[in-house]
C-alpha cells in the first residue's frame, strides 16, 4: 500500500495552499500600490469679515476718507428692525453703500447690526436726544439732552453704546425742524461737550443736521431729510432733486424719516439709476467733513 495522507487530507491541504497563495498575492498587490488613501476631508469655507470692536471699548480714531472724484451722494435709511419684512427687503435690495440708522430700543439689536454688516452696510445708532420741546417727542427712558446733568448724559450714552456693538457712528440729529423750535439742538449746547469727548474716545463719528456742530474733528452733516411715508410720485420727485443737486456738484447726504414698502421700492429703483447719470453712491462715512469751528474734544481735558 502506498503511504501518505488520505485523499481527503490531500484535498484539504491543497485548498489551504491556494488560500495562502491568494492572501500572499493580495498583500503583495497592496504593498505595490502603497498604503490605502486617507479618508477625504470636507473642506471648510472661510468667510472674510471685518473685525468690529465693541462700541463700549476705546478704539483708534477713524482715518480720514479719501476724496471722492466726481458727482456723488450718500444716504442713511432709518427704521431698520421695526418690521421683519421691511428689514429683509432693505437688506436684500439696497446697495451696500447705503447706511442704516437703528434705534437702541430695538430687540436683539446686536444680531440686527451683524446682519447689516454681513450685507456690507454701515450702521449708525440713533441716540435718543431730548430737544428743547419735550412735549413734542418721546425719547424713552435712556435719553440724553435737555433736562439731564452731565453724569446722567454719560450714563445714558454708555447704556446706548453697550446696546450697539460695531456701529461706525451715532446720530444726534434734531427731530423737530428749526422752524418749530427756535432753541439750539443738544449738540450745539455746552452740555454736549462731555458727550462729544466720550464719543470721540471710541472712534465714532457724529451724524447731525441743520446748523449743529458736534465739536469733533469730523462731522457727518445731513443736509436733507427724505420723507418716505409719502406717495410714489412725491418720493420720485424728491429723489430726482437729490440726484440733480449731486450732478451739479452739490454736497448731498440725506437721511430718511422712516422705512415703508413704497419708499424702499422707489429708493432701490432710483439708486440703480445713479450710475447711468454718472453719480457715485458713497458710503456715509466717506462724506465726513472737519468741523473747523471748534476743537476736537478728544484733545481737551474732561
Amino acid at each position: 500500500m502506498r503511504s501518505g495522507l488520505p485523499r481527503a487530507g490531500r484535498a484539504l491541504l491543497g485548498f489551504w495552499a491556494v488560500v495562502l497563495l491568494g492572501v500572499a498575492g493580495g498583500v503583495g498587490t497592496l504593498a505595490y500600490l502603497g498604503p490605502p488613501p486617507k479618508p477625504a476631508v470636507k473642506p471648510s469655507i472661510a468667510i472674510a469679515t471685518v473685525p468690529r470692536p465693541s462700541a463700549s471699548r476705546p478704539v483708534a480714531p477713524l482715518a480720514l476718507p479719501r476724496p471722492i472724484k466726481g458727482p456723488h451722494l450718500a444716504i442713511v435709511v432709518s427704521g431698520l428692525g421695526y418690521s421683519a419684512e421691511l428689514t429683509e427687503t432693505a437688506l436684500k435690495t439696497l446697495p451696500s453703500q447705503v447706511g442704516f440708522l437703528v434705534s437702541p430700543y430695538i430687540a436683539d439689536l446686536p444680531a440686527l447690526i451683524e446682519r447689516a454688516h454681513h450685507a456690507g452696510h454701515e450702521v449708525f445708532l440713533d441716540l435718543p436726544v431730548q430737544g428743547p420741546a419735550p412735549d413734542m417727542t418721546s425719547i424713552g427712558p435712556h435719553g440724553l439732552g435737555y433736562g439731564n446733568g452731565p453724569a446722567e448724559d454719560i450714563a445714558a450714552l454708555q447704556w446706548n453704546l453697550e446696546r450697539a456693538p460695531g456701529i461706525v457712528g451715532v446720530s444726534v440729529a434734531d427731530l423737530a425742524p428749526p422752524a418749530v423750535v427756535s432753541a439750539p439742538g443738544f449738540a450745539s449746547t455746552p452740555d454736549f461737550m462731555p458727550v462729544a469727548r466720550a464719543i470721540a474716545a471710541r472712534g465714532l463719528m457724529v451724524l447731525l443736521n441743520g446748523e449743529q456742530k458736534s465739536g469733533l474733528s469730523r462731522d457727518l452733516r445731513a443736509d436733507t431729510r427724505l420723507e418716505m411715508d409719502a406717495d410714489a410720485e412725491t418720493i420720485d420727485h424728491d429723489l430726482f432733486t437729490l440726484a440733480d443737486r449731486a450732478a451739479h456738484g452739490e454736497f448731498v447726504l440725506t437721511t430718511t424719516d422712516t422705512m415703508t414698502p413704497v419708499g424702499l421700492t422707489r429708493l432701490a429703483a432710483w439708486l440703480s439709476s445713479l450710475p447711468g447719470r454718472g453719480i457715485i453712491l458713497a458710503a456715509p462715512s466717506a462724506m465726513s467733513m472737519p468741523d473747523l469751528s471748534t476743537p476736537d474734544p478728544s484733545t481737551n481735558p474732561a
